[in-house]
């Protein structure tokens, strides 16, 4: 037996394809006051891809994070607070204007961790993401950190 209630979770996948089209990094660079021109066959710039695969979920269905319910890839954790803590990415061959892209998500870990906050849960995604001629493009780990909400007592942050 373990301690960890989400050891289950680890290992879980789910693969996902779609076209590398070229309005999310038009309507990327329309917010931050830019244009973007590319052609299709054109590599995409290094982190374009966090602009593809975004998951698309109705209003009444968001959690207090912004973020789609959990339970499908990740797991049903308790805490509503998510924060990125980071990424390590590994870039293989650049991603092509135009292109299929398959990418596979897959969770790494999950471990609990007492913080001096409360609980905290740190959750590992490792996605690799492939051309449609499976060609693998890039590998990424996020690493998601999940706690309670603030004590309504506690002062705000500075």
């Amino acid at each position: 037996m373990t301690d960890n209630p989400w050891q289950a979770w680890i290992g879980r996948s789910e693969t996902a394809t779609c076209r590398a089209d070229g309005w999310p990094l038009v309507a990327l660079a329309a917010a931050l006051d830019g244009q973007a021109a590319l052609a299709d066959g054109a590599p995409l710039p290094a982190l374009a891809h966090w602009c593809y695969f975004v998951p698309t979920a109705a209003q009444a269905q968001l959690g207090p994070d912004g973020h789609p319910p959990r339970g499908g890839l990740i797991p049903p954790l308790v805490q509503p607070r998510r924060m990125w803590a980071g990424s390590e990415i590994t870039f293989h061959a650049p991603l092509r204007l135009g292109g299929d892209l398959v990418r596979s998500s897959t969770v790494a870990d999950v471990a609990t961790k007492a913080g001096s906050s409360g609980p905290l849960v740190f959750l590992r995604l490792r996605h690799d993401w492939r051309d449609g001629q499976d060609t693998p493009l890039l590998s990424e780990v996020q690493t998601l950190v999940y706690r309670d909400p603030p004590d309504p007592d506690e002062g705000k942050p500075r």
